[in-house]
């Protein structure tokens, strides 16, 4: 990880510019490491004997799971095409730039998808035939 210095700018001799301190798929990933942390350590407070302290940690960690419930879910394609109400076709287009971005990844040979980055319109077919078979049935 950049320590956040200066750095020669490709596109101008003789310029610099600040380094970025981590990139955004680093900081998805120490956001996810940071939580998990905190579950580890709440552990640990029980384990040691401080209950009080564990339970503080495990809310703290709660509440920010819940603020950041949007960037921290993830999709898998099946699941990102009737979120999106888009093709698979759509979301594999625009799967390397949020893959550069952090926003999506490679689990084995499946494409995931970080659910903020995909915009909510649902199936609106899918959901209705959903609920014609709910109702036969």
């Amino acid at each position: 990880m950049p320590l956040g210095g200066r750095v020669q700018d490709p596109r101008c001799e003789g310029c610099q510019v600040s380094e970025p301190l981590m990139t955004q798929r680093e900081a998805g990933h120490a956001l996810e490491q940071v939580l998990a942390d905190a579950a580890e350590r709440v552990t640990h407070l029980r384990i040691e004997g401080h209950p009080v302290q564990a339970a503080s940690v495990e809310r703290l960690a709660g509440e920010i799971r819940e603020a950041l419930k949007e960037y921290l879910g993830w999709l898998d394609e099946s699941a990102a095409v009737l979120y999106t109400g888009r093709s698979k076709e759509y979301l594999r287009i625009r799967f390397p730039a949020l893959m550069d971005r952090g926003l999506a990844e490679w689990r084995g040979r499946v494409r995931y998808f970080r659910r903020c980055c995909l915009e909510h319109r649902g199936n609106a077919d899918a959901a209705r035939q959903a609920g014609r078979r709910a109702g036969a049935a």
